[in-house]
């Protein structure tokens, strides 16, 4: 094993012949609380490579879900509108007094439409927020949301970019999630407000409240990694006792995500 010099011992010529207990004493205990604080900055070390890792996991998911984002605008998105229009196109040739074939492509054209709204749903929440823009992709967020939602923003002061983006994606993941549990005819409300020197949001919606067994899901779970490599936190989340959820959580509007090196 490697073996280095972390300290040196001094003490008085003859203390080891003078106080031969107090010197037998001295050295194994300067020994322990040497090996204490090595092993004290070995814990620091392995918590900052840790932090760092987590980071970069929360770096390459960003990466990822905008190459998913791009996909959706380029590949799925597009192509839905095109066999919209193709489905037009064939209606407008088809014979109109037949009820039947009439209603078949009226629902074809609706399935279209609310696959395009949840398509475009999805890429609004994988999008990269520019900087200085987080009350405005919220917006458009709760614009494109399938639920009746609301925004209130505070003044947020100045913010670094991961720290928008990670605000940015625990609502959208939150909204989603209220999509899915709190009813279609559930209200929400995004709630993003500075404290001291962390950024606060909040989600809630008034629905039917999530189960206790379906919590946390992979969501959740995200979104908790996302905060916590970024020093902040997303509280515990419990269902309210007459319906509905809130999901709470703060980053400090400093936060940075180290940025991987290029070679």
């Amino acid at each position: 094993s490697d073996s280095r010099l972390i300290a040196t011992l001094c003490h008085r010529p003859g203390l080891e012949a003078d106080q031969p207990v107090a010197f037998n004493i001295a050295v194994p205990a300067a020994t322990l609380a040497l090996e204490h604080m090595e092993l004290e900055r070995q814990m620091a070390d392995a918590e900052a490579r840790l932090t760092d890792a987590k980071r970069q996991a929360v770096m390459a998911g960003d990466e990822e879900r905008r190459r998913i984002e791009q996909d959706l605008h380029d590949g799925a998105q597009l192509r839905i509108i095109l066999l919209r229009g193709r489905i037009e196109r064939l209606a407008g040739r088809t014979a109109t007094d037949d009820a039947s074939s009439q209603a078949e492509v009226e629902t074809m054209l609706r399935d279209a439409d609310e696959l395009l709204a949840e398509i475009r749903g999805m890429s609004a929440g994988l999008r990269r927020v520019p900087p200085g823009q987080l009350p405005h992709a919220l917006r458009d967020l709760a614009a494109a949301a399938p639920l009746n939602t609301k925004v209130a923003v505070a003044d947020l002061g100045e913010m670094s970019p991961d720290a928008e983006q990670a605000v940015f994606y625990c609502v959208s993941e939150a909204l989603q999630n209220a999509a899915k549990h709190a009813g279609a005819r559930a209200s929400v409300l995004i709630e993003v407000a500075r404290e001291g020197d962390d950024i606060t949001f909040a989600v809630s919606d008034d629905g039917v409240g999530v189960a206790p067994e379906r919590i946390p899901g992979r969501g959740l779970t995200g979104m908790a990694e996302r905060m916590d490599a970024l020093g902040g936190a997303l509280e515990p989340i419990t269902p309210l006792p007459f319906g509905g959820t809130t999901v709470r959580g703060r980053v400090p509007a400093a936060a940075a995500s180290r940025r991987p090196e290029t070679a």
